[in-house]
């Protein structure tokens, strides 16, 4: 390794310098039994240097070479025979390598930071660089991130508030509405004997009496948060992560920039909740109990829900530990019943009136630390915390006893980007330019990124919006995460198939538990779109894949035993073709024979219109009301299925019945789900009440207003129907001119009033201009920009997408670099781009399909791929790479002012044919063509 004494790292430390201050610390002194001489010495610093540049310097892949050595063992090794190094440098050293360095680099990156069209998101937010994103934002804004191992959340949130949990069990509670949080870390500034200035790093218990130089930044790198707070005098920095192990890692950091000592404290609080609901129980503290343990480590028991122990062992690393006070109480933390966080006494006088070891029932046990500390000039220091969660005793004792490895820690987190980084890059989305003036091409290349993130994190995790798994949720983003991983996203799909009930029927939600041997939970309301979203997305995991075998897996039923006391068992074992048959049938069995659509039950897709299935029967539970959505989807389902049966084979009088039932449908939707009138054109209406005894979004609606939804405007479209009725395109795109607004396309207009709850049910209470009630419910919107590529108006597309992804506006409530679920926009509630969810919703999975189906135009089917790419495209060049049937494709788009439309395939021109419906030119590959890799060039 070539020696570089005199380059500087990140920020301006040079091999010399490391040198130097290895030297001071004793590191070239003859220690140990091995004796080394000082030239042997010299050479170990020199390595030392050596190892801290080549650290620094690394390129991202370098870097990713680099976590494949664990750097603490090269170090020892090469030590152990040329002389000794001092356990407190060793540890010391290392450390500033990992974190110090790190909070000081980006503190340099941020200083440095030059606001560009290149680089700013809404809210005071930017791409700090390709891999890390930098917050400022304030006031009503909250952007958050997860970082997740195998199911389990961490979410580190902008505003400094930070959760975890694990399917239903939550580890760390969700704070709201300015409660003062369940972990935070503070710094303290002596003012004078028991006088300290307690700041909050996360800022969640901000003091309104701090200094005015104190600044706070949150920085999302892909593996850890990173909280910084900066004073003239001292820094101050957490780091928050989840490790391979699924343990939580807080490092606390505090680095003296000064060239005096100054005495500083570092404090933590940790309350761990340890049970399956976020909600607070008046019992709960009966069945919590804490320990402070001999060696510092704490022990926080639970059996409320379920018999575990969150240990949180606990590392301090500094030269001056002046003293650590612990406490496993909150009220010995706050020093008062009317106290709280925000002004804690302890926090003031930097000390515990009192030693609690052992809690149980009152006061709550937490994790309580006050560690004080003298740092020398330029000095740091740092405290780490690390959250098992243990479920026997013997697994207790052990991990209490066990030392927190940092170097196993920061090597962890190097492992775990490059994991990352090797999964999402399977597929590759990149605009050489954008024509669009509101968006900047490198911002949007970066946002589509994190949305990929953000679709992976939907479709792998073990919860969803809130606690559990929606089964159209899960399966809408699985449809998405096949592109770049088909591997765990079949996995995934065969876990979500062992929930379904034997007679077809998913349930709406379910939990996969954190821990094996538990009953799951389910939300068994029967929304009738469940099983719609399952069949099509089997059916693109086939034809993206070309994987039969998945139809071969065996999955579980549950036979429900009394529905209305929740109780169910596990039944028999059958095929994944199996379960889509059973989906199929149980589709088929609640179609209405009068009108041959498909009864809406207890809801579809939009969840707030959910009283078109009520009826007035005693003897029923829910009557015939029907959703054209889900009818349309299921329209879609029996081609799809159609075509399943007929590659395995065998099933010809299956096929046929299909077919049939499609037939059916078709004349059911034209005859019943089309509504004219002289004065607003064809409806297609979003459906009708018990025995048609009134029809809803028509023109002339139940309460005499003419009007619109969007859902049934756009699956017209994306089922297929309009391939039947191509002379509805009119009327499609008059309808989204009167939905469309500032955000995009609107769920429905006008909006419904709360007299109408009767007839549609809770959309009526829901503010207008919020969520489904005339709002920009951005999943909506997605389907409807699906609809306007499908006819050919792909301008008016990418103008949808232009108004629905956050970096386009100026303020937005939640985070700006992933997609939201809505915008509400009213003026008499003041309300204008505040969003009720991010992450956790199903408009990024439609994003990226349209980018991908229908801007690059990739449509795989059972037997090839048809390319048929936007007839406009909001750049001039662009590139997509993904797998398809085991090939390496890549997609490129060119425009040259050529005044006809090529497709290339290898270099080779080939014919075209026209979409009938959106008049495209188009190609078609089959599979025996998807072999090794394929260039498929699109030059305009």
């Amino acid at each position: 390794m070539k020696i570089a004494r005199n380059c500087y790292t990140e920020d301006g430390l040079t091999g010399k310098d490391i040198f130097d201050r290895a030297a001071e610390e004793g590191f070239g002194k003859t220690q140990g039994k091995q004796g080394a001489s000082f030239k042997q010495n010299q050479l170990n610093i020199l390595l030392l240097a050596d190892l801290v540049q080549f650290v620094f310097y690394s390129t991202v892949s370098a870097l990713s070479l680099l976590s494949f050595i664990d750097f603490s063992v090269v170090l020892r090794y090469h030590i152990f025979y040329m002389g000794k190094i001092p356990e407190t440098l060793y540890g010391h050293v290392l450390r500033r390598l990992k974190m110090t360095e790190k909070i000081l680099r980006l503190l340099k990156e941020i200083k440095e930071l030059n606001p560009s069209g290149d680089n700013t998101l809404p809210m005071n937010t930017y791409y700090l660089n390709d891999n890390e994103i930098l917050c400022m934002g304030s006031g009503y804004f909250d952007a958050r991130y997860p970082y997740e191992m195998d199911g389990m959340n961490l979410w580190a949130h902008s505003n400094g508030y930070i959760d975890a949990c694990e399917s239903r069990f939550v580890i760390i509670k969700p704070a709201f509405f300015n409660e003062t949080g369940f972990v935070d870390f503070w710094g303290g500034i002596k003012l004078g004997e028991d006088k300290w200035l307690p700041l909050s790093i996360l800022g969640i218990n901000k003091q309104s009496y701090e200094p005015e130089d104190v600044k706070r930044y949150t920085v999302f790198a892909k593996r850890a948060a990173y909280y910084i707070l900066d004073t003239d005098k001292l820094t101050f920095a957490v780091r928050a992560n989840i490790t391979t192990k699924k343990q939580i890692n807080f490092a606390v950091t505090a680095i003296n920039k000064t060239n005096e000592s100054i005495e500083t404290y570092l404090s933590a609080f940790i309350e761990p909740m340890l049970q399956n609901t976020e909600n607070v129980i008046s019992w709960s503290p009966l069945a919590k109990s804490g320990m402070l343990c001999e060696n510092g480590s704490y022990a926080i028991h639970t059996n409320l829900d379920i018999d575990c122990t969150a240990i949180i062992n606990k590392k301090i690393e500094a030269k001056n530990v002046l003293g650590v006070e612990s406490t496993a109480a909150k009220l010995v933390f706050t020093g008062d019943t009317r106290n709280n966080l925000t002004n804690a006494k302890s926090l003031v006088e930097g000390r515990f009136n009192k030693t609690v070891h052992r809690v149980g029932v009152i006061p709550e046990a937490v994790v309580g630390d006050i560690i004080k500390l003298k740092l020398e000039a330029k000095e740091d220091a740092v405290a780490d915390y690390l959250l098992s969660i243990v479920y026997d005793e013997e697994g207790v004792e052990n991990r209490i006893n066990t030392e927190i490895d940092m170097d196993e820690i920061e090597a962890d987190i190097v492992l775990q980007e490059k994991t990352e980084r090797e999964k999402l890059s399977k597929m590759s989305i990149v605009f050489d330019d954008i024509t669009i003036p509101s968006i900047n091409k490198n911002v949007f290349n970066r946002f589509v990124r994190n949305v990929q993130k953000q679709v992976d994190l939907c479709a792998l995790g073990k919860n969803y919006a809130g606690q559990f798994i929606g089964i159209r949720d899960v399966f809408q983003q699985l449809d998405t995460s096949i592109f770049w991983n088909p591997k765990d996203s079949r996995k995934k799909i065969v876990t979500a198939l062992n929930y379904i009930f034997s007679n077809g029927r998913p349930p709406r939600q379910f939990s996969v538990e954190h821990k094996e041997g538990v009953k799951p939970e389910m939300d068994i309301r029967p929304y009738i779109d469940q099983g719609v979203w399952i069949i099509e997305t089997l059916y693109n995991y086939l034809a993206v894949t070309g994987d039969y075998s998945i139809l071969d897996e065996k999955c579980s039923y549950y036979d429900m035993i009394n529905e209305d006391k929740h109780d169910w068992v596990k039944g028999e074992t059958t095929t994944v073709l199996e379960h889509l048959m059973r989906i199929t049938a149980y589709l088929l069995d609640n179609v209405d024979p009068d009108t041959n659509c498909l009864k809406i039950l207890y809801g579809d897709w939009n969840d707030a219109i959910n009283g078109l299935g009520k009826t007035k029967d005693p003897d029923k539970r829910f009557g015939t009301g029907v959703t054209v959505m889900a009818t349309l989807q299921l329209y879609a389902n029996l081609k799809q299925m159609i075509e399943i049966l007929a590659r395995v084979g065998g099933y010809d009088d299956k096929c046929r019945e299909y077919g049939e039932y499609r037939e059916k449908i078709a004349a059911g939707l034209l005859r019943h789900a089309l509504v004219d009138s002289d004065d607003h054109g064809t409806h297609i209406i979003h459906g009708w009440g018990d025995k048609m005894s009134y029809k809803v979004f028509t023109p002339k609606d139940f309460d005499g207003k003419c009007r619109y939804s969007a859902t049934s405007y756009s699956f017209w479209c994306i089922g297929g129907m309009i391939e039947k009725t191509p002379e509805l395109k009119k009327n499609i795109m008059d309808a989204y001119d009167i939905l469309d607004s500032k955000y995009g396309i609107m769920t429905c207009t006008p909006h419904f009033e709360r007299s109408a709850f009767e007839y549609v049910g809770s959309i009526a209470n829901l503010i207008p201009g919020t969520c489904e009630n005339r709002c920009s419910y951005i999943h909506s919107t997605m389907f409807a920009t699906s609809a306007l590529f499908i006819l050919g108006e792909s301008e008016r597309a990418w103008e949808q997408i232009e108004k629905a992804i956050p970096i386009t506006h100026s303020y937005i409530s939640k985070t700006p670099f992933v997609m939201p679920n809505s915008y509400c926009y009213t003026d008499e509630f003041y309300m204008d781009g505040e969003s009720i969810g991010d992450w956790y919703t199903g408009s990024g999975c439609v994003l990226m399909r349209n980018i991908i189906k229908y801007g690059f135009g990739v449509l795989a089917d059972l037997e090839g791929v048809k390319v048929r790419a936007a007839l406009h495209m909001p750049t001039n060049s662009a590139e997509m790479k993904l797998n398809l049937k085991g090939c390496d494709v890549t997609v490129s788009y060119k425009n040259t002012g050529a005044a006809q439309r090529k497709y290339l395939v290898n270099g080779a021109e080939r014919a075209v044919t026209i979409d009938k419906i959106s008049a495209t030119p188009e190609i078609y590959l089959t599979n025996e063509e998807l072999k090794g890799s394929l260039k498929i060039e699109i030059v305009d």
